[in-house]
């Protein structure tokens, strides 16, 4: 069966992708905790897309997040191309490369990331997760903001339910903003994904 993870991505990857081939489509909700070095704190819910198809042996998407709360936007876009291999027939990895964008309020960064991610099907349910490191550039809205290590982690599982399957994720992602201060950012996604 075919299978999408959200991602995330933020992001991220909130999504991080994991394929079996073919056009698959997943929408959600999340919450993001957004906590700056200095101690400042918001909670933003978003809604969150992802796409994924393959052509030959290159799977390739993107992943969109989008909300507002407590006073601040926070958006995320990321677009993926990997290199699917099967371990078994339950279980595969997924190296894979990233260019994304992500903006909380003023702060806006560019991002290229490396990563990996992997995928275990066991009977009804899906076990995912993956890591990413790369860098930021192109940071602006912030003044003294320095570019600098992006870095991103996720874990979920996926259950069949219908035509597809219910997801529960978790995504965090690390977003530099000088040589000694980071924005951290944890999203909790619940989303279903399908498989065309």
């Amino acid at each position: 069966m075919k299978k999408l993870i959200l991602a995330s991505a933020l992001a991220a990857s909130l999504i991080a992708p994991a394929f079996a081939g073919g056009l698959s489509v997943s929408g959600g909700v999340a919450t993001s905790s957004i906590r700056a070095g200095n101690g400042a704190s918001v909670s933003v819910p978003q809604a969150v897309l992802g796409v994924t198809d393959q052509a030959g042996a290159v799977a390739f998407g993107g992943n969109l997040a989008v909300g507002h709360g407590e006073g601040v936007h926070a958006s995320q876009f990321s677009a993926f191309a990997g290199l699917p291999v099967a371990l078994s027939k339950t279980a595969s990895v997924t190296p894979y490369a990233e260019v994304g964008y992500d903006k909380i309020g003023d702060y806006r960064a560019k991002h290229v990331a490396a990563g990996v991610s992997a995928l275990v099907a066991v009977g009804p349910v899906d076990l995912f997760g993956g890591v990413k490191a790369g860098r930021s550039f192109g940071i602006a809205g912030v003044p003294g903001a320095e570019n600098g290590t992006y870095l991103g982690a996720n874990a979920g599982v996926g259950f069949a339910a219908g035509p597809g399957l219910v997801q529960v994720a978790y995504d965090y992602t690390r977003l530099p903003m000088s040589a000694g201060l980071n924005t951290n950012a944890s999203r909790f996604t619940v989303g279903y994904a399908m498989a065309f």
